[in-house]
């Protein structure tokens, strides 16, 4: 998938939360909408939420517009044991993803936009994509 091409807004949120922070998507049954929800043990699960036609909470962290639901992000992969290094100014941000491996650097992803948490979205996508 071209992540480069996504823009920030729900359908990138619910990629980042599925793809990188470990969230379920459910199926629906008999031709219903599935939805997506925290894992079972995260202290943000909260069944009376109400879901959407796309099967996304009302409550599902704004990852690619809100700054400090992207930070998430960034703790989540440095917990995974990732370096994520965030450079830049008002009008352009640039984020870099190191794997590290057997104490050598690995493979980087990079993603530049205006915004820091719609970078960090979109690099996080490109470095979780080709983790087991």
């Amino acid at each position: 998938m071209n992540y480069d091409e996504l823009t920030p807004g729900r359908e990138l949120d619910a990629k980042v939360a599925e793809k990188v922070m470990g969230w379920i998507r459910e199926d629906g049954h008999e031709g219903e909408i599935g939805w997506i929800h925290p894992p079972y043990d995260d202290k943000r699960i909260h069944w009376a939420a109400e879901w959407d036609n796309a099967g996304l909470p009302n409550w599902l962290p704004k990852f690619s517009t809100e700054s400090a639901a992207a930070w998430e992000v960034v703790e989540k992969l440095r917990d995974d044991g990732f370096i994520v290094t965030i450079e830049g100014d008002d009008d352009r941000v640039g984020v870099t993803i190191t794997e590290i491996g057997g104490g050598d650097i690995g493979t980087c992803w990079i993603a530049e936009r205006n915004r820091d948490a719609e970078a960090i979205c979109i690099a996080a996508l490109k470095a979780t994509e080709t983790q087991p």
